[in-house]
């Protein structure tokens, strides 16, 4: 499991993005993976994805999510350093089984499951957007009662 030297640009407007993948050895809340490659360990943030924070309603059930999505598991990573200077990685984690990533994103799930907002902000993602969309019609998650 290393770096791979071609960029990944199918789901990123990151530039300089690099793809890898990595076993999750932690999940500090529904926003943050901590993952190991190379002998490494590496904080995570998710791209795109603005989680409730400790507290907050869904916080607990959007952490277990992320938790039962991808503790323990290898997933590849299409990251980034993080612009804002922060030592970790900025990224869109993909679930891998038998050695394929999944088609939808860690991220992605979060979102349409109702258990974060999408910050189109931090990157360009129609399926982040749709995702979305879809949680608040059918009034998922954070979105219930809107």
């Amino acid at each position: 499991m290393g770096l791979l030297a071609t960029p990944s640009v199918s789901t990123l407007s990151f530039k300089d993005a690099i793809a890898f993948r990595a076993k999750v050895v932690s999940v500090r809340d529904a926003g943050h993976i901590e993952v190991q490659f190379e002998g490494n360990k590496s904080w995570v943030r998710l791209s795109g994805v603005e989680a409730p924070e400790a507290g907050e309603p869904f916080a607990d059930q959007a952490k277990s999510f992320l938790t039962k999505s991808c503790f323990g598991k290898t997933v590849e990573l299409d990251a980034r350093k993080d612009p804002a200077g922060a030592v970790r990685f900025v990224a869109v984690a993909y679930k891998v089984v038998n050695e394929r990533r999944d088609a939808i994103s860690v991220n992605e799930g979060l979102i349409s499951n109702g258990f974060a907002r999408f910050k189109p902000e931090e990157i360009e993602h129609p399926g982040f957007e749709e995702a979305e969309r879809q949680a608040k019609a059918q009034q998922k998650g954070i979105w219930a009662g809107n």
